[in-house]
């Protein structure tokens, strides 16, 4: 909820509920819509990437590129840049879809860095043997340490100033798709985001207790910040369990689903984490793609295509029942 004002002395709210007939004044847009133009996404993503597509989700919206002229667009509507680089930053009034592909629409596409993913500590179940972890500072100067699995031992270390960005190539050794091994463990003394390439593009997300919803394409894998987080994992084909013995920086694979490619496995679920976890997918069967598991919280109703696009999964939370599209 946004409220306008408030002022010194305190406020009361009332929340009203219960009355089946009353006519929703919701807008998921509107506590995220602002008056002047804020700093919302970024780029992050230093692997030689040369345009960046974003289609506004609202109407009278004004997008601008590292402080450039913004430019006006109504919902449905998109502009295309194409100067780059990892310290890009997106700037508008509110919400957009975007993407950053290499010099074509169809050349390796995924998805900004919003501000909001921005945070101390990550972990993240992937290793390609040739990895790049692209590290953002937005807030401070700030020391990242990277580590392979549960090492206490920084693998890499890197001081990176405010509004700069950094390349690590932590790699640990490569166990393979569908094998357990070694994840990476990212730490910082001020919140950074974080991206990943080649191979496997990834925006990484915070490790969260909050559920994860995700698809298994064809691989799925679990990561935690602590030692035994313990999800339960349910499967939309009705199988799952508890996914047991999760190291701090592990890669494990997780064999509960329905495998398919293209986005034609098991929508899943992980759910009653003790300790922050994070999960991927990965390789869905025509390139080495990854996507990030998301909480419900980060869920929308409205969604913008601005690359060629294969196919789309769709993941609905159990709290919303039947969703049509």
């Amino acid at each position: 909820m946004q409220v306008e004002d408030l002022p010194a002395e305190g406020a009361v709210i009332y929340l009203y509920y219960g009355n089946a007939s009353a006519v929703s004044a919701s807008d998921e847009y509107a506590p995220f819509t602002y008056s002047t133009i804020t700093d919302l996404y970024h780029v992050v993503d230093g692997g030689g990437l040369a345009r960046l597509a974003v289609q506004s989700l609202i109407d009278n919206n004004e997008v601008a590129l590292d402080g450039g002229t913004p430019v006006t667009l109504n919902r449905g509507e998109s502009v295309v840049f194409t100067t780059i680089a990892s310290t890009s930053v997106i700037s508008a009034l509110g919400p957009l879809s975007g993407t950053i592909t290499g010099s074509t629409a169809s050349d390796g596409p995924d998805t900004l860095a919003p501000i909001s993913f921005a945070t101390t500590s990550f972990a993240i179940p992937l290793h390609t043997g040739l990895d790049n972890w692209y590290m953002y500072s937005p807030f401070a100067n700030t020391t990242v340490n990277t580590y392979i699995g549960s090492s206490t031992v920084a693998d890499q270390t890197f001081s990176i100033n405010q509004y700069s960005a950094v390349t690590s190539t932590t790699n640990p050794p490569d166990a393979g798709d569908g094998n357990d091994g070694d994840g990476v463990v990212v730490e910082s003394t001020s919140p950074i985001l974080l991206t990943h390439r080649p191979g496997y593009g990834l925006v990484a997300y915070p490790p969260t207790t909050r559920d994860l919803f995700g698809v298994d394409s064809r691989y799925f894998m679990l990561s935690t910040l602590e030692d035994d987080p313990d999800p339960a994992v349910y499967c939309s084909s009705g199988s799952g369990g508890s996914q047991t013995g999760t190291e701090r920086g592990d890669k494990d694979d997780v064999t509960y689903c329905t495998t398919g490619s293209d986005g034609t496995g098991s929508a899943v679920r992980f759910t009653g984490a003790t300790e922050p976890i994070f999960a991927v997918q990965a390789n869905d069967g025509d390139g080495t793609d990854a996507t990030s598991y998301w909480p419900q919280l980060e869920f929308g109703t409205h969604y913008a295509m601005v690359n060629n696009t294969a196919y789309v999964a769709v993941v609905c939370s159990p709290r919303f029942g039947t969703v049509s599209l």
